[in-house]
């Protein structure tokens, strides 16, 4: 049985929106450490330094922005879906557009 607790992968650039997202997460006793990146290219070379099934950093949780500077988060998330890893990772997408 593994010991070790997997992070959640918080991949945003908005500085208020990750305050939120960390308040939430410890007003709800969330006990998973919280990585985060600021871009998409900061997700991709994560994904890309973490790719085995025994990697420990694999995350058991994505929380993703759509809009992201460098890589947006629909390039983050198709290239997460057409890795074997990490297509099993459930990916929770948030964004605050108002648009359709």
């Amino acid at each position: 049985m593994n010991t070790w607790v997997r992070p959640i992968l918080l991949v945003e650039d908005n500085p208020m929106d990750l305050d939120l997202t960390f308040q939430a997460l410890k007003e709800h006793s969330v006990a998973n450490p919280i990585v985060t990146c600021r871009d998409g290219e900061e997700a991709l070379q994560y994904m890309e330094e973490h790719q085995l099934p025994t990697d420990s950093q694999i995350p058991i949780l994505v929380l993703l922005d759509l809009r992201l500077p460098k890589v947006d988060g629909i390039e983050v998330l198709r290239q997460a879906r057409n890795h074997s890893v990490w297509k099993q990772v459930p990916i929770v997408v948030l964004t605050t557009s108002r648009e359709n």
